[in-house]
């Protein structure tokens, strides 16, 4: 299983004779990563009576499957900028493309030259998934993929006389299906820290498409309230939250994890969110609160989400010597090696992202059309259906090889190829006591090659890598009211532009909206991490551990070990 960054990809550019459309040659930034690539981008066949135009690209991916348990995908979404302004050196917004047409391969859709190729477009026409069809596993790829555009539509809306700049993004993700799975690791006798059980016992809890209550956890490390420790809540998996277990769900819409949905198959990295720092003004970059989406802005050559002059735990994005300043937005690249030089091939890209906040995880959700992911989606995309195993980790075991031993140090480092100096089960990123480097994340999915299996590999049940280590998932916690108010939506592609409060999550159900909505996500009430990360010890890694489940509850800050993943509900 293999990864590729979100990037902006050199566009096929032309005139369209009397239709007003152009591209934009980009340099050469053909980035692979992981072996997902989008080339070739087009903008074809503009109706001026529908206001639609085709968006037409090549895409290809490794190692893709699907078979009786589930299958990969890939999101793809678009950003639109109109005029002829849309460049670095221009303080314009790249707005969200929506499409034309939802439904299962939409009849304004196609995909190009492989007919195993299968489009998905949601009701909301915010992006689209792009899967196998039939069995099968290995290189998925296809050329002349065609998906349309609706440029009339909000947040775009262009006139039919003017010019149009798209650039085409995806990410990979897992299908995790519908079905019972369970919460908690708790055998009778032990159990993780603050674990879900059933009643004042320690067993596991399956989760099925009844509701189950009295759902509760010892006391956790901070932010659970009396509710989830004391009295308990129910979950009905079809049905939603029964928060305040009295036999009724109060919550409906609450993601159980019983429901199928889509799950990001490797943490944000580096690079993935570099460009969408890239596609934004410099308003919605630099905020003058103090959550923003980037450090605030020093001198040149500072790194972006530090605000130092060196590399910190790994952290890669810089801002470019010299700076655009004024009020053009900064194009932020990675140097892993502090040469001054961005993007090189081994300057990062592909490792995974820290120093991310909340508010930071929510406004990239919200730009990609995605959101963020519960904790129990978290022990349903980790354990699958299995029965559950005390203090065993996202893999199903309880056995871990840590990737950096002293004396040794990662193959290819800051490469898209960066893996570890050795294999073993479980190999996962984190501290064994005896690591003295990397001293932070490793590039995501480093454990996976053609020849390993899930154990070997770290992986989820479903496929999704580095669940248990490298950085921590920032999740919607079960353990307060404010997380338990969450209703599941999905981001609109489209942030904040308040003053003072530029480039926030819209979403008024997400834990942490400001009272005054149009400020967007600035707190982090509701949420917390699970999983462990490359500066946690083994035991933060156990899969049903939550003794820090509702953290983010008291902090709003950048931590050197804190990333995630988002999720997109199937639909």
């Amino acid at each position: 299983m293999k990864w590729q960054s979100i990037v902006d990809f050199r566009f096929k550019c032309g005139w369209l004779i009397f239709l007003m459309i152009f591209c934009t040659i980009l340099l050469p930034q053909f980035v692979f990563a992981n072996n997902l690539s989008i080339s070739n981008v087009s903008l074809e066949d503009r109706d001026a009576g529908a206001d639609t135009a085709v968006v037409e690209f090549d895409i290809s991916w490794d190692n893709s499957w699907r078979n009786d348990i589930n299958y990969d995908a890939v999101w793809v979404f678009l950003k639109v900028c109109v005029g002829g302004t849309c460049s670095p050196d221009a303080n314009v917004a790249w707005t969200h493309g929506m499409l034309a047409t939802a439904g299962d391969n939409p009849v304004d859709s196609a995909p190009g030259d492989n007919a195993d190729l299968n489009i998905y477009v949601p009701v909301d026409l915010v992006g689209a998934f792009l899967y196998r069809k039939a069995s099968g596993n290995g290189t998925m790829a296809a050329n002349d993929v065609r998906l349309t555009l609706d440029y009339g539509a909000s947040p775009t809306s262009a006139a039919d006389t003017d010019q149009i700049q798209v650039k085409v993004f995806g990410i990979e993700m897992v299908y995790i299906q519908e079905g019972d799975f369970y919460i908690g690791d708790g055998d009778g006798t032990s159990e993780s820290a603050s674990a879900f059980h059933s009643g004042t016992g320690n067993a596991a809890v399956q989760i099925t498409g009844a509701l189950t209550g009295d759902i509760r956890v010892d006391v956790s490390f901070t932010g659970d309230d009396t509710q989830i420790s004391n009295t308990g809540i129910g979950v009905d998996g079809d049905g939603g939250l029964d928060t305040d277990d009295n036999g009724t769900v109060d919550n409906a819409d609450f993601p159980t994890g019983w429901g199928g949905f889509y799950l990001m198959k490797y943490e944000i990295g580096q690079s993935q969110y570099r460009h969408f720092l890239n596609t934004l003004t410099r308003e919605q970059q630099f905020s003058s609160e103090t959550n923003n989406r980037i450090a605030e802005i020093a001198t040149a050559g500072d790194y972006a989400m530090t605000d130092g002059a060196s590399v910190d735990y790994r952290q890669t994005l810089r801002l470019p010597d010299p700076l655009a300043g004024g009020s053009y937005p900064e194009e932020i690249g990675c140097d892993l090696d502090e040469d001054g030089v961005l993007n090189e091939y081994d300057d990062g890209g592909w490792i995974a992202m820290n120093y991310i906040s909340w508010m930071d995880l929510c406004a990239y959700a919200d730009w990609a059309g995605l959101r963020p992911m519960t904790e129990l989606e978290f022990e349903k995309a980790s354990r699958g259906p299995l029965d559950t195993v005390y203090s065993e980790f996202a893999w199903g075991t309880t056995e871990a090889t840590d990737a950096a031993i002293s004396g040794e140090s990662l193959v290819n480092i800051g490469q898209v190829e960066e893996i570890a100096p050795k294999a073993g089960e479980g190999l996962s990123n984190y501290d064994s006591d005896t690591s003295t480097a990397p001293e932070g994340p490793i590039r995501v999915g480093f454990g996976a090659n053609g020849s390993t299996n899930r154990i070997e590999a770290g992986a989820g049940y479903y496929g999704g890598m580095n669940l248990s280590d490298n950085v921590c998932e920032m999740t919607i916690s079960l353990g307060n009211t404010t997380g338990r108010a969450f209703e599941g939506s999905h981001g609109d592609g489209v942030l904040t532009t308040t003053a003072s409060y530029q480039g926030n999550a819209t979403n008024d159900d997400w834990p942490g909206i400001d009272t005054t909505t149009a400020r967007g996500v600035t707190g982090s009430g509701g949420s917390g991490i699970r999983g462990g990360s490359w500066s946690g010890y083994d035991y933060n890694m156990n899969l049903s551990a939550r003794d820090s489940a509702a953290y983010m509850a008291v902090t709003g800050t950048r931590g050197s070990g804190w990333g995630g993943r988002l999720a997109r509900t199937a639909m």
